[in-house]
């Protein structure tokens, strides 16, 4: 009888890349708790071993920075839930078909209210081609809240925070951007900037309580959405954030 050998060949590159972002995102997670969970626990030792003896200005000081990094861990912990949902799809979107400009004059309104009247503008340039389509209002907004406040967070010294909405006839599509005229993005960054827990300037960011999360939060609401991200920036030239949206009106 003849023998004969079978050989099952599996390809695993994609098993394996997929270990390797596991592995990261744990290491990423672990160190953005790391440190915060640090400071609470020094300052909690302190107040509890010298209380006695630590002056009333210095305790009030330490609770604040406790309650400063209790915060933190808040925000991240909510982020990295909200992320863990968009990815696994277990919270869908829920479109329907609504006025996208009703929703950003209303939302820019409170903004406004923290502009330097003297040298600052956020301005909106609304298509009047773009009628009511269907989208999730919350999540866009969502989209939009991320984007602006990244805006006064990370260019404080803007002079022009505009937001833009385009009819893209051609291919059917709402395109969207957020642009400041602030610090923009060093061109090394660019590449990497939807990535989790991907910062620019990582002491600045952590001091300002950015998580990392935020942009690549954006990213799966609008590909849940059907549409893409982008960003273009030079350093000392502005940012300019752009997604799009199907325009899909039934």
């Amino acid at each position: 009888m003849r023998k004969s050998t079978l050989l099952v060949l599996h390809d695993i590159t994609r098993l394996k890349s997929l270990e390797v972002v596991r592995r990261d995102f744990v290491a990423n997670v672990s160190h953005e708790l790391r440190t915060p969970l640090t400071i609470i626990k020094g300052f909690a030792e302190t107040l509890v071993e010298d209380h006695a003896t630590l002056p009333v200005e210095t305790r009030a000081r330490f609770l604040d920075k406790i309650v400063n990094n209790a915060q933190r861990l808040h925000v991240l912990v909510e982020d990295l839930l909200e992320l863990s949902r968009l990815e696994s799809q277990s919270e869908q979107i829920q479109p329907s078909v609504q006025s996208l400009q009703q929703l950003l004059e209303e939302m820019l309104e409170p903004y406004r209210l923290r502009l330097n009247p003297e040298g600052q503008v956020l301005k909106l340039d609304f298509d009047e081609r773009v009628g009511e389509f269907a989208f999730d209002r919350f999540r866009i907004q969502q989209v939009f809240d991320n984007l602006i406040e990244n805006g006064f967070r990370y260019a404080p010294d803007f002079t022009l925070l505009a937001v833009s909405v385009r009819y893209d006839d051609a291919n059917d599509l709402i395109q969207c951007t957020v642009a400041d005229d602030g610090p923009g993005i060093p061109a090394k960054d660019v590449p990497h900037i939807f990535e989790r827990f991907y910062r620019v300037d990582k002491g600045r960011s952590r001091d300002s309580g950015g998580t990392g999360l935020g942009l690549s939060i954006i990213k799966h609401i609008v590909q849940q959405h059907g549409g893409s991200v982008s960003v273009e920036s030079e350093a000392g030239q502005g940012a300019a954030f752009h997604f799009s949206l199907p325009y899909v009106q039934s």
